[in-house]
């Protein structure tokens, strides 16, 4: 329920349910179960969507905890965590730590079964505009090459989503960009 609340932007009632939730799952569950996770991580992202960031932070970590505890080193979920971590981290403005986030999120994105995946392009866009942001153009720029060309593969180049992806990019890279596919992850066939 709290999940749907969440989608729909009522977040001080989906917050409310994933309180109650988390409340539960701590009981029924030991604290350190996959489920309590997931319920601390869908109360962190009500609090980023009401722009608490300081509420949400601790619950992304004790979520990344709990997973690095009982999940495999290379669990998706572990990067999904790292992911929202750095988020949050880049809304505080902390950089530095965001971006160790982000780096261990695309080490395991990169092994991931599928060379190309939505969840690699967000990493890859997320480190991105963070490495922009913290002034680092040279190494920006190569990350978001891939993750458009990533897309261009996982879509097609009309997409919507490679436009989107396009858009993220700054004003100066964008008619220098090269689309060939060669260096491009491409689906097995």
């Amino acid at each position: 329920m709290g999940i749907s609340l969440l989608l729909t932007g009522e977040y001080e009632e989906a917050a409310k349910r994933f309180v109650l939730a988390l409340m539960i799952r701590r009981k029924a569950l030991t604290s350190h179960h996959a489920d309590v996770a997931e319920t601390l991580t869908g109360l962190a992202h009500v609090q980023m969507r009401l722009a608490r960031v300081d509420e949400a932070l601790p619950l992304y970590q004790e979520s990344l905890r709990i997973r690095e505890r009982v999940l495999e080193p290379d669990n998706p979920l572990i990067a999904r965590s790292l992911g929202h971590l750095g988020n949050a981290f880049v809304s505080k403005v902390a950089y530095g730590q965001a971006k160790v986030l982000y780096e261990r999120s695309l080490s395991i994105w990169e092994r991931a079964d599928e060379p190309a995946n939505h969840e690699l392009v967000t990493g890859l866009t997320n480190c991105g505009v963070l490495l922009w942001k913290m002034g680092v153009f040279s190494q920006a720029k190569p990350l978001f090459e891939r993750a458009l060309n990533m897309t261009m593969v996982l879509f097609s180049p009309e997409a919507p989503e490679v436009a989107t992806n396009k858009e993220i990019w700054p004003p100066s890279w964008r008619l220098s960009v090269n689309w060939k596919k060669q260096d491009v992850f491409t689906r097995p066939p």
